[in-house]
């Protein structure tokens, strides 16, 4: 019999999981660049930069050139083609989602320290703080 190819939902697991794994290459590069010591500004965006872009590239192309290594699978069926357009509608989509979501405004909000809602925030209480500056 023939094969038959994976299903639409299976087929975008591997490029989730790609996703995933760029967004934890970023977080990682940027814990790095904490602990650098950079000159200037600019030294230091270019170091995260140049991190991220090569591990993100690695991860990336490497990975799906690794699975379909050989050219008779680079247009054919579940092809390279194919695996890289999806991975990059994907990336495409959901980066600006997250960015537009901000994740981590919506955890922060929920988990400040207590006294620091701005809810209880009152101009009294700046004006409080601005005497004592």
């Amino acid at each position: 019999g023939g094969e038959k190819p994976a299903g639409g939902a299976v087929s975008l697991i591997p490029s989730f999981l790609i996703l995933l794994n760029n967004v934890a290459i970023s977080l990682f590069a940027k814990w790095l660049g904490g602990k650098e010591f950079h000159d200037t500004n600019t030294d230091k965006e270019f170091s995260l930069a140049l991190k991220m872009s090569l591990g993100m590239i690695a991860n990336t192309a490497g990975v799906l050139y690794w699975c379909k290594a050989t050219p008779k699978e680079w247009y054919t069926g579940a092809s390279l083609v194919g695996e890289i357009f999806t991975m990059m509608a994907i990336n495409a989509m959901v980066s600006p989602m997250m960015n537009a979501i901000d994740i981590g405004w919506h955890v922060r909000r929920h988990y400040r320290p207590s006294g620091c809602s701005s809810r209880k925030l009152t101009q009294e209480k700046i004006d409080q703080w601005n005497e004592v500056v």
